[in-house]
């Protein structure tokens, strides 16, 4: 939603209030200089508006952003294509499956996915293995920003291809629980391939 102009007149005006660096007369010419102050107070309104965004607001920017982040490969049109998320020990289980299919394998990283959420997921709230429980009692205030995040993100991504399906390798990573939350809501498959089991020898990619 844009600002109203009165809430841009405001943010003009609380710009002015602000340090600047604006050109001397001795720098530049006065077309230059006034394009330059244009260009100063515009930067002002859009980071003044930029505060003004609600914590949910936020998770939908972030889930939008991080969907440009998208690893797509090569993409037949007559294929369905598979999202995964992509982390150490899952990378030789994505190459094998995109040797031995026909389907295509999108990856998103798991590290981008973990930056993109930390400034409003806290460190307690991280907790592998526990998270989906903690959103029912003690973290439950973090579903609306959790189903915003990863709405934004699928529906970013579904504008370039249409996601068949989404694969996991576990079942509850925190990082992945936005996205899980979203292919609930869009009805999009949810899968988990079980790599990390403790009777399955620990291998690097």
């Amino acid at each position: 939603m844009l600002p109203s102009p009165c809430e841009m007149r405001e943010a003009v005006i609380a710009s002015h209030s602000l340090p600047s660096c604006k050109l001397r007369a001795s720098d530049s010419n006065p077309g230059n200089m006034e394009w330059l102050n244009q260009m100063t107070t515009m930067t002002s309104v859009r980071q003044w508006w930029k505060s003004r965004l609600s914590p949910v607001q936020i998770a939908r920017r972030d889930g939008r952003n991080l969907a440009s982040d998208i690893t797509w490969g090569r993409i037949m049109r007559d294929q369905p294509t598979i999202l995964a998320m992509d982390r150490g020990q899952f990378a030789k289980d994505i190459e094998a499956m995109r040797q031995r299919t026909a389907l295509n394998w999108a990856t998103i990283s798991a590290s981008h996915m973990r930056k993109a959420q930390e400034n409003w997921v806290s460190a307690p709230a991280r907790q592998q293995t526990y998270f989906t429980r903690s959103l029912r009692h003690e973290h439950r205030d973090l579903l609306p920003l959790l189903a915003a995040f990863g709405l934004a993100f699928l529906e970013a991504a579904s504008a370039r291809t249409p996601i068949a399906a989404v694969l996991s390798a576990n079942v509850d990573y925190w990082q992945d629980e936005a996205i899980k939350i979203a292919c609930s809501t869009l009805g999009i498959p949810f899968l988990v391939l079980c790599r990390e089991n403790r009777t399955i020898p620990w291998t690097t990619p």
